[in-house]
């Protein structure tokens, strides 16, 4: 097969949805298909990814200055249309509602090819709108909604990675056909051979609590640090590793300073994944934690229970479905520092309560190994692949009359 692939959120940046597209398109292409990422051209100088019958095609595109590493690309590229017209792709796939996407629908459309969109990300949350519009409320909600829905119900199929997550999509008026499927992990990634030389570097005499992600509103990063607060005036010997970078990275800094944990606290900024995974961080913590509320899924919670440790996140969106409470972890009330700290200090001080929720955690993974989702992945493209497209929908104006 040949699948187009469309996405605004591609290398150079570090985040769970480039991950788990490039994921997506190694396993693919390992299995004999043909990928063709479009997404947005950066600054010359940057290397480009590079992978076997994965051909990246990249679209012009300039700087969004209201999140970092975003980009606003034309809606159609002549040269790019032409090659997938060539190619004779099969299958139309786009990650996010924004204009690479639109281009992914209007190619669709031209060519006659069966569309499916992917929902990695609640941006009708108020954390990201405040990002774009300060003052955004419930209007600003649901227009966002119903801007994501005049991608979305052009889809052929929708796919998001959590039940919970498909409950909030039906929720708000979503009404194409959608299937759950996990954004998945590669088990077998991993590397913590050099564990004991990072527990060493950064906290030889006590535990490591991690986090992994963007530096960003939409992280609650605040609470993290609220609780981790409350969690050192307790503990004197844990820290607070915090891989990621983004850009409330430095108020994040100057809050930690404010509590007086600063050296409690470790930022090491970001880190590209196959660095990460083969790194030792995974391997010489003890926990994993997140306070982000919008979370479809969450890679990095699956890359910790990956390597078995125990997580620690809030009772929203998609997070209740990986972490299962008192299972492999704790799921606390949202934006609550205190429940956070509860259940760190639970798991500092709780050798055999730990034990069993790292077991736990490292079997809860086998149900998103990645090559059972690559196979899953497989059918699903053939089955819409064989979707008679005679005529899509219209392409109407994406910002239109509110009608809720």
């Amino acid at each position: 097969m040949k699948i187009a692939i469309f996405t605004d959120s591609f290398h150079p940046q570090i985040n769970g949805v480039v991950t788990s597209i490039i994921d997506l398109s190694k396993g693919m292409t390992d299995k004999g298909h043909k990928v063709y990422i479009i997404a947005p051209e950066y600054k010359e100088g940057i290397e480009e990814f590079s992978y076997k019958d994965i051909e990246v095609l990249r679209v012009p595109a300039i700087d969004a200055s209201f999140y970092e590493g975003f980009k606003w690309s034309t809606i159609m590229h002549k040269p790019s249309f032409k090659k997938l017209k060539k190619a004779n792709i099969d299958i139309v796939h786009f990650m996010t509602p924004v204009t690479i996407s639109i281009f992914g629908i209007l190619v669709g459309k031209m060519l006659k090819k069966p569309i499916i969109g992917t929902y990695h990300t609640f941006i009708s949350e108020l954390t990201y709108l405040r990002q774009l519009w300060p003052h955004a409320g419930t209007f600003a909600q649901k227009f966002s909604w119903q801007y994501t829905n005049a991608f979305y119900n052009r889809a052929h199929l929708i796919t998001i990675p959590t039940e919970n997550a498909k409950k909030e999509l039906i929720k708000n008026r979503c009404k194409v056909d959608i299937e759950v499927v996990s954004n998945g992990i590669r088990l077998d990634s991993f590397d913590n051979s050099k564990a004991k030389e990072i527990k060493a570097k950064y906290n030889p005499d006590g535990h490591i609590v991690l986090y992994v992600g963007r530096i960003a509103p939409e992280k609650n990063m605040p609470v993290l640090l609220d609780a981790y607060n409350r969690v050192c005036k307790v503990d004197s010997t844990t820290k607070f590793l915090v891989v990621g970078g983004g850009p409330t990275l430095d108020l994040c800094k100057t809050i930690a300073k404010g509590y007086g944990i600063e050296d409690r606290v470790i930022f090491t900024g970001s880190i590209k994944s196959d660095e990460l995974k083969k790194s030792g961080i995974f391997g010489a913590c003890r926990m994993f934690v997140t306070a982000s509320t919008t979370e479809t899924q969450s890679i990095t919670v699956l890359e910790a229970e990956a390597n078995a440790i125990p997580c620690i996140g809030p009772d929203s969106k998609g997070i209740p479905n990986v972490i299962e409470h008192n299972v492999n972890g704790f799921v606390v009330e949202p934006d609550s520092a205190e429940e956070l700290a509860q259940g760190i200090l639970k798991l500092l001080k709780d050798d055999e309560l730990h034990s069993t929720f790292s077991k736990n955690a490292l079997e809860s993974t086998k149900a998103h190994d990645l090559n059972k989702i690559i196979d899953e992945w497989e059918t699903r493209y053939m089955r819409v692949s064989q979707i008679e497209v005679t005529r899509l929908p219209r392409i109407k104006p994406i910002i239109k009359r509110i009608n809720y």
